[in-house]
């Protein structure tokens, strides 16, 4: 059981809930977000690709125009890399704050 899961369960153990309950909502709530999955897959593959056309820039003759693209592409993926970080800190704020209307819900 991934930690933040195993602290929901727990919390949910102190409040009395019933440990098959408790069990079914620390899951739903701390399943993985596919979106997120998918950015970090795509995130990786730029960052081979950008590796992949350093590595040819750099053993050739770069050429001014390649070159300002080429870090013009790495600002791109810096930017892109904090956004990532953001969207996963706003989906633990987002959890955070259902946790109260999953319980109202599930447990009235």
């Amino acid at each position: 059981m991934p930690l933040m899961q195993a602290e929901v369960f727990e919390a949910l153990r102190k409040l009395g809930v019933a440990e098959h309950k408790a069990m079914r909502v620390a899951r739903d709530l701390c399943r993985p977000d596919d979106d997120i999955s998918d950015l970090k897959a795509d995130v990786c593959i730029l960052k081979a690709d950008v590796a992949a056309t350093m590595a040819y820039v750099t053993t050739s003759n770069p050429d001014p125009v390649l070159r300002a693209n080429l870090d013009s592409i790495k600002a791109d993926l810096a930017t892109i890399r904090a956004n990532n970080r953001c969207i996963i800190a706003m989906s633990g704020m987002i959890i955070g704050m259902l946790i109260p209307i999953v319980l109202k819900l599930y447990f009235g």
